[in-house]
């Protein structure tokens, strides 16, 4: 699925239609150079990096034993890919722990055109 209305919003929508839940690194998602200059100055916005639009990247899920074939696959392609996380059982929200290993609140989960 693309993420262009925000990582956070878009993994939310994935697990619900998906009956899942996920666990996100926070610290593992790739961001841009301005990213993380935005965060080195200024990390109090880390949520609307998070939840914000226009990233125009990918988000998949992979079952952990398919994870090494996919990989060396995109890499052979010359397509980057990062694992960020896991997908659970369970319903609910999917929780993005940050640097400290505790769950962080977004006031938004995703960018909203309206």
């Amino acid at each position: 699925m693309d993420v262009s209305d925000g990582l956070a919003g878009d993994l939310a929508k994935l697990c619900r239609v998906s009956g899942v839940t996920a666990r996100i690194e926070v610290g593992r998602v790739p961001l841009s150079g301005a990213a993380h200059r935005l965060l080195d100055a200024a990390p109090e916005h880390l949520a609307a990096v998070l939840s914000g639009g226009d990233d125009y990247e990918i988000l998949c899920t992979v079952p952990p034993e398919r994870l090494a074939a996919f990989t060396a696959a995109a890499a052979a392609a010359g397509v980057p890919m990062t694992d960020i996380g896991e997908i659970l059982d369970g319903q609910g929200a999917p929780v993005l722990l940050g640097q400290d290993g505790l769950p962080l609140a977004l006031d938004r989960a995703s960018f909203s055109h309206f």
